[in-house]
């Protein structure tokens, strides 16, 4: 009889244990289905500026839980939070290219698994900003690409291979208008513009050019300088040129034919003198290791150092707008001086950018840092508290931008000139 119990006993637990649902049992069984492991956003990352219109996003594989289920993913993109409208469904691959964003808008991206019977995991929410600069036009200039004027409807840009005129009358289709060049094919680093006539300057000095036909521009006269040119600034019939090793180079240009030197002044610098901005009298020269200079040369047959500030870095580039001087200092991004005392100026701001800074220009109320891998536009109605309006980031450096209107005309090195709207 104990025997009988015993096998009755035995038989019980086997039937129980058997009839438990364990996942293994039965991969397919709805109360045993499991969803699949949560996607993970990868790319652009959380928090990303800066992004163009057409983003790429990315995320990791899902694996199902369970034997035989395959996997699908949703992608839901929106300026609400979590984002709500499905963009792509039931994709297969783990990257979705979303396009026509709208600019300086900030977007929430999640993406969606579901397998087979159903069952859902979700990413974490992420979120970028899209960029309030994009590009819409490009055209391609042989050699690097220093310098760019805009005028009417006229980029002029300098570059190895000389002066091109280009046609932006349609910003987002610039085509080639006219070219100059000096004869042997020396690089133009650095142009200025007066009327009728811009002044190209190279290792040899510099030219004058009538440009009274656009497609058709002219030497008129020439005049050989110490050093080479690698900026320039007029003021009236005085034009202040930045000669690397040969200092500073201060020419009349009252005829045009026969531009004559007036006034030197050497900088002592280990890069020397990289760019000139004239104010009331007094120029103020970007002379590399040694900071700032302020040069007063109202008399020009003898111009003298009125002061100087020493950067933290190299400064490459200056401009000055009132009692303020923007400088681009290399390494150390923007300063920005109040100058109102030569005899003892101050720094009020100083801001890193990316990259080295090759320059700065001002345009109304917005200053430009020309980098060796983007640009950026900071609003410096307050310059004591600037802030930054956008970036654009390139594959090659920038070394001069122009605003005219809402586009930035940019000297993009040996990507040629680049044309990008600047949005409110």
């Amino acid at each position: 009889m104990r025997y009988i119990l015993f096998i009755l006993a035995f038989a019980l637990v086997i039937n129980v244990n058997c009839s438990r649902k364990l996942p293994w049992d039965n991969p397919l069984d709805p109360v045993n289905d499991l969803p699949p492991n949560v996607p993970a956003c990868i790319s652009p990352p959380n928090d990303s500026l800066y992004i163009d219109n057409t983003v790429v996003l990315c995320w990791s594989c899902c694996f199902d839980q369970n034997q035989g289920d395959s996997v699908l993913y949703s992608i839901y993109v929106g300026t609400d939070d979590p984002p709500s409208t499905a963009v792509s469904i039931g994709r297969k691959d783990t990257t979705f290219t979303s396009t026509g964003l709208t600019p300086a808008t900030r977007y929430y991206w999640k993406v969606e698994a579901s397998d087979n019977h159903g069952n859902i995991s979700y990413s974490t929410v992420r979120t970028f900003t899209t960029n309030s600069l994009h590009l819409v036009g490009a055209y391609n200039i042989s050699g690097c690409n220093y310098h760019v004027i805009v005028r009417n409807n006229y980029a002029y840009v300098a570059s190895e291979s000389g002066v091109w005129t280009i046609d932006i009358t349609d910003p987002s289709q610039p085509r080639y208008s006219g070219y100059w060049y000096n004869g042997v094919y020396v690089t133009v680093r650095a142009i200025a513009l007066k009327d009728n006539y811009l002044y190209a300057g190279d290792k040899n000095g510099i030219a004058v050019i009538d440009i009274s036909s656009p497609s058709n521009p002219s030497t008129l006269g020439n005049m050989l300088l110490a050093g080479d040119v690698s900026n320039m600034a007029l003021k009236g019939d005085t034009l202040v040129s930045a000669n690397l090793s040969g200092g500073l180079r201060i020419v009349d240009v009252s005829n045009h034919s026969y531009p004559n030197e007036i006034g030197s002044f050497s900088t002592w610098s280990v890069v020397d003198a990289r760019d000139v901005s004239v104010a009331e009298g007094i120029t103020f020269v970007a002379d590399g290791a040694a900071g700032v200079r302020f040069i007063n040369i109202s008399d020009t047959t003898g111009p003298y150092e009125a002061g100087h500030f020493t950067t933290a870095g190299s400064a490459y580039g200056v401009k000055v707008s009132g009692p303020y001087a923007f400088v681009a200092d290399r390494d150390y991004g923007l300063r920005i001086l109040n100058v109102a005392s030569l005899a003892s100026p101050t720094e009020i701001c100083h801001i890193v950018t990316p990259g080295l800074a090759n320059g700065v220009s001002l345009h109304g109320q917005y200053a430009v840092i020309a980098s060796s891998s983007s640009f950026t536009v900071f609003d410096i109605s307050n310059p004591t508290m600037p802030f930054e309006k956008g970036r654009y980031y390139t594959t090659t450096p920038v070394y001069d931008v122009f605003i005219a209107g809402n586009y930035a005309y940019v000297a993009n090195g040996y990507s040629g000139l680049k044309i990008i709207e600047i949005l409110p």
